[in-house]
């Protein structure tokens, strides 16, 4: 009783459809993993951008830089 995830505030588990999503082999399709390269990708939400992600792709590295927003709050 009282564990981890009781409670009747949880109603539900989250499903991967309520998440966003990055393909990342839908990046090395399209050519954009390429070192040196540095691009932008949006959410969108009835045509307002809800969440959006810098991209910059080094010799061994891919750097994500994620911000995001619910109903108009301020960007996390």
């Amino acid at each position: 009783m009282g564990g981890w995830g009781s409670g009747a505030w949880q109603s539900g588990k989250s499903t991967t459809s309520a998440y966003r999503v990055l393909d990342v082999r839908r990046l090395a399709r399209d050519g954009l993993l390429v070192p040196g390269k540095w691009f932008g990708w949006n959410w969108l939400r009835e045509g307002e951008t809800i969440a959006s992600i810098q991209i910059r792709v080094g010799e061994d590295r891919v750097t994500l830089n994620y911000r995001a927003r619910n109903h108009g709050e301020d960007w996390q």
